[in-house]
Parts: structure tokens; C-alpha cells; sequence
């Protein structure tokens, strides 16, 4: 049956089946429940100018987050273990920060803790982008081997060939 739907645990499944316990299994669910918690919270409580109920969740739920990924790791491969847990900080800052400026008075924060933010957010967006750029550098690197060495093998049967014509 799980094999129906490996695609959904590629990211936390090995080649070792040992490590198909069920806290690794469970990342996908969790991913996803953890968005929609975050969207329930956005949503419920978003319609408040300022809901410091709201973002001490946000907090909580971030934090609970964090300490799985780094607890469990449940991704095998250390890069994207190291992503995801710096974009899920990268997000508990955010909403620090949007904490920290709800309860200083709206008026009188510090402009830096806007910038910070968005420094925060620019910051998750080039995570991002230097995962991909590695994974596209990485294809580029084995489609050129692949390349280089069909040229290698059609060479070398051209060659035979020849000095199999040349020999009869």
C-alpha cells in the first residue's frame, strides 16, 4: 500500500528500511496540518487590527515545529533537513518580530523591526533560491556527464569500427 503512495514520503524515506518508523512517516501529515493550523489562526483571528492571542499561537505552534525538525530530523538528507529547519526560523522570528512591535505601542517601534522583517522574509526567499540553484547546478553537472560520456562510447565505436573495416 505505501508503495502507492511513495511520492508522498520520498523526502523522509532511505533506502534503509529502518527508517520507516512512524515519526518519520508522519512529516508529510504534519507539514500539511501545521500549514493549515497556520491558516486557521491567520484566518480566525485576522479580521482583529491587533490579536496578541493571535500571533503568542503563531509563536507556540512555530516553536513546536522547530523542535520536531530538530528532534526527529526526519529528513535523511542533511541539506534539506537544513532548509526546512531555517525557513521554519526564519518564520518564528517573523512573528517575534510582529510581537515585538504589537506590544511596544504601534507609534513608537523601532523602524528597524520593519526592516527587520523584511530583511527576515528576503532572507527566507534566498534559502530558498540557493536550494534550487544547487539542485539545477547539480542536473546540469550529470547531464553534461551523461553527455560526455555517450560522445565517449560513440567515439570509441566509431574507432572500433573503423579499425574493424581497415582489418578486413
Amino acid at each position: 500500500m505505501l508503495d502507492r503512495f511513495e511520492f508522498l514520503y520520498e523526502d523522509v524515506l532511505e533506502e534503509d528500511t529502518q527508517r520507516a518508523r512512524w515519526y518519520y512517516l508522519m512529516m508529510p501529515a504534519l507539514i500539511f496540518t501545521h500549514k493549515m493550523l497556520l491558516a486557521v489562526l491567520f484566518g480566525a483571528l485576522g479580521l482583529t487590527l491587533m490579536s496578541p492571542v493571535q500571533l503568542a499561537l503563531l509563536v507556540a505552534l512555530q516553536v513546536l515545529m522547530v523542535l520536531y525538525l530538530v528532534i526527529v530530523r526526519p529528513y535523511p538528507e542533511w541539506k534539506l533537513l537544513w532548509v526546512v529547519v531555517s525557513l521554519h526560523c526564519l518564520e518564528l522570528e517573523i512573528f517575534i518580530f510582529a510581537l515585538s512591535i504589537m506590544s511596544s505601542d504601534g507609534a513608537s517601534a523601532p523602524v528597524g523591526w520593519s526592516w527587520g522583517m523584511l530583511t527576515l522574509f528576503g532572507l527566507a526567499l534566498l534559502v530558498v533560491m540557493l536550494y534550487q540553484l544547487f539542485f539545477l547546478v547539480q542536473m546540469a553537472i550529470a547531464a553534461w556527464k551523461a553527455v560526455h560520456t555517450w560522445r565517449q562510447e560513440r567515439r570509441a565505436g566509431q574507432k572500433h569500427a573503423g579499425e574493424v573495416a581497415a582489418a578486413e
